[in-house]
């Protein structure tokens, strides 16, 4: 028998698979009118992501206040430094190294780092109020960073075309394989709901996505025709997209959170959102700069 609990809670979870169905869908709609309009645009979009996600950890994992002086140098900060990066016209390779750096701390953090550790970085002092916003304004240019060459890039469309494409298939594959036939715990204390089994479908997922992308979108600028080491390369990339989610797991319950935000419908911040999207770019632009084209 079926109690109204039972069905309560299939209806709730029914009308949360919706949102995040319809919010997917206005998102990609978005997306898709932001790249035919053009860099411009695309910087722009880059520059928001930034000041929102840097707001989500401000304020909703540290307890900071918007009205500080120091949060809006922060965020002012940040808008300065991205714009200069992109509308200087090159990259330095300083700036898409660094995140890869910052990247491997954040493997170690998620890996070694103890329960409970940073939980008392929004206490109310000086030192924190007066330091941590500027931190966290460095740390989210720093993993934006890389996004931000991409644009630089010959057919930059069409190359963060088959990076979202590759994330967001690992993504989808692992929710929709690992909420079906979910078995065995990925890592448990970190995210209860993640399986192997997602893992391996959205693993499944995005390799079979990439590769359709690559032949119909980009097949024109590939140089590279060694297939196993492509099918390697996107293998990599869609297992490093789900370290990214992991770290961003691990932090939010540090914090005891469930997500950074409730800004998206089913999908919550837009932290939760690209946390998979901005650390795998790093390594996705060596996987375009020296595995799929030459002109970079």
């Amino acid at each position: 028998m079926i109690s109204s609990g039972d069905v309560g809670t299939a209806d709730a979870g029914k009308s949360n698979t919706l949102k995040r169905i319809l919010s997917a869908t206005v998102l990609i709609l978005m997306l898709g009118i932001i790249f035919y309009l053009g860099m411009l645009a695309s910087s722009i979009l880059l520059v928001i992501l930034g000041v929102l996600i840097i707001d989500e950890i401000d304020i909703n994992f540290l307890r900071q206040r918007r009205s500080t002086t120091v949060y809006f140098l922060a965020q002012s900060l940040f808008v300065f430094a991205m714009l200069f990066l992109v509308f200087r016209g090159s990259v330095q390779t300083f700036f898409w190294q660094l995140p890869l750096v910052v990247n491997f701390l954040c493997v170690i953090y998620l890996f070694f780092a103890p329960w409970g550790w940073g939980l008392g970085w929004g206490a109310n002092t000086s030192i924190y109020r007066g330091v941590l916003p500027l931190i966290v304004a460095a740390f989210v240019f720093i993993q934006l960073s890389s996004l931000a060459a991409l644009l630089l890039c010959p057919s930059w469309q069409k190359l963060l075309f088959l990076l979202l494409v590759t994330v967001f298939s690992m993504d989808t594959g692992a929710w929709l394989i690992g909420k079906n036939f979910g078995r065995h715990k990925l890592c448990k204390k970190i995210s209860p709901k993640k399986s192997v089994e997602g893992l391996i479908g959205g693993i499944f997922f995005a390799l079979v996505c990439a590769l359709m992308t690559i032949y119909f979108v980009l097949k024109e600028i590939v140089i590279h025709n060694n297939i196993i080491m492509i099918v390697i390369a996107i293998l990599m990339i869609a297992l490093i997209s789900h370290l990214g989610d992991l770290f961003q797991s691990k932090l939010k319950r540090q914090f005891n959170l469930k997500d950074s935000s409730d800004l998206i419908p089913g999908h919550g911040g837009v932290y939760d959102r690209v946390d998979s999207l901005i650390f795998v770019s790093p390594f996705y632009y060596l996987f375009v700069k020296y595995l799929l084209i030459n002109r970079l």
